[in-house]
């Protein structure tokens, strides 16, 4: 969901998905606010992410990795990783990647 939000513009999803200091940090110009804007960057040139695999997850929290495609199909680059936390009963996004 994260990545897609972006992908599609969606501000107010993509932000529903960060943890709630992430949330509160975006429109200070903080690291969020740099992963939003990177994002429509990507947008903008048609990359998009698919999931790829987990790799280390506990009962709170978790680091996946995602695909990255060029508009082609073509690959871009590494799979990039992305951390979760459990918070409030909800995975949130504590650090993305794009």
């Amino acid at each position: 969901m994260h990545y897609d939000a972006a992908m599609k513009g969606d501000r107010t999803t993509w932000e529903a998905t960060l943890t709630k200091r992430n949330q509160h940090t975006l429109d200070h110009r903080g690291t969020p606010f740099y992963w939003w804007d990177t994002a429509c960057q990507r947008a903008e040139i048609g990359v998009r992410y698919d999931f790829d695999r987990e790799d280390k997850v506990t009962d709170t929290r978790a680091k996946l990795f995602y695909k990255r495609f060029n508009e082609d199909g073509s690959h871009r680059g590494k799979p990039v990783p992305i951390t979760l936390i459990k918070e409030e009963g909800e995975w949130r996004i504590h650090i993305a990647s794009y």
